[in-house]
């Protein structure tokens, strides 16, 4: 019965009734039900990357490697979506800024 005592001791309040017990250890109970459903996800993802990848031949609903688009990455390319640069070989020639910089410390 020492086990038992020292799992039902958070739920015991002197002088109070199962309320105050219930809301002394509801921290504790969280926790309980937290690192359970903890537990579980971790060996919901085990089993999940320990099993053997053509075992079963079950597939997720919704995915089918033939029905992948395909990518024109030339026409991407091609498309200049930031515009088109202007090639200057010379840093110096850059255009002076209008922000207002100021260097405010150095790590070293």
């Amino acid at each position: 019965m020492l086990l038992v005592d020292r799992i039902l001791a958070p739920f015991r309040v002197a002088g109070g009734g199962w309320r105050e017990g219930l809301a002394a250890s509801g921290p504790l109970l969280a926790t309980a039900v937290l690192v359970i459903l903890l537990a579980a996800q971790l060996a919901s993802l085990l089993w999940h990357f320990l099993s053997p990848a053509d075992g079963g031949g079950s597939t997720p609903a919704g995915t089918d490697a033939a029905a992948a688009p395909v990518v024109d990455l030339a026409s991407i390319v091609n498309a200049h979506l930031f515009g088109i640069a202007a090639i200057s070989g010379d840093p110096s020639a850059a255009p002076a800024t209008t922000a207002s910089l100021v260097l405010a410390g150095t790590l070293a």
